[in-house]
């Protein structure tokens, strides 16, 4: 590992939160086997500071030796780290985090069943269309819902789209579907 890769390592660790924010826009630059080991690593200290930063490099860096320690800290307390995982797991485009995606949907946080339809819309993988039609009838995840199935183009969700469409009271949400 380099020194710079070091330094911004290190800063993953400040107790600013912008400060590790911009250490990890800085190390996307760097990326490389050594770096990506390092931040798994850093996935698996649950009280690590950086943790969120981690994730999101993770999935920038599209590396799917990272999915596994991915899927397993899906499981975490907090939801604003569950809902970064997700998000990565998107990035990262892995199959293999299918179903827990898929699981996430039912998380009790919209912010973290928004982040798994949108990573399941990534993904891209027409066996979750069926259960991303299911959330069309969620208020709260509705407008999520409908832009996964549109950028996954799979013809099964057309008729649920329209359908949301036409039942839609809410002239914003009629847009946004």
């Amino acid at each position: 590992m380099t020194e710079l890769q070091e330094l911004y390592l290190s800063l993953l660790k400040h107790e600013d939160e912008s400060i590790r924010e911009e250490a990890a826009r800085s190390l996307t630059e760097l990326i490389d086997s050594d770096l990506i080991d390092s931040l798994v690593a850093i996935l698996h200290q649950t009280s690590h500071p950086g943790l969120m930063e981690a994730a999101w490099l993770l999935g920038k860096s599209e590396e799917t030796q990272a999915t596994e320690a991915l899927i397993e800290c899906l499981k975490s307390p907090d939801p604003r780290v569950r809902e970064v995982i997700a998000d990565a797991l998107g990035d990262i485009g892995d199959v293999r985090a299918l179903q827990p995606l898929l699981d996430a949907l039912h998380d009790q946080k919209p912010s973290v069943r928004d982040a798994a339809a949108m990573a399941l819309g990534k993904l891209g993988d027409s066996r979750a269309v069926e259960a991303l039609i299911q959330m069309l009838s969620d208020q709260d995840t509705k407008q999520i819902a409908a832009w996964a199935l549109a950028i996954m183009r799979d013809r099964r969700a057309v008729p649920a789209l329209l359908s949301a469409l036409e039942t839609d009271a809410n002239e914003l949400q009629r847009c946004m579907v």
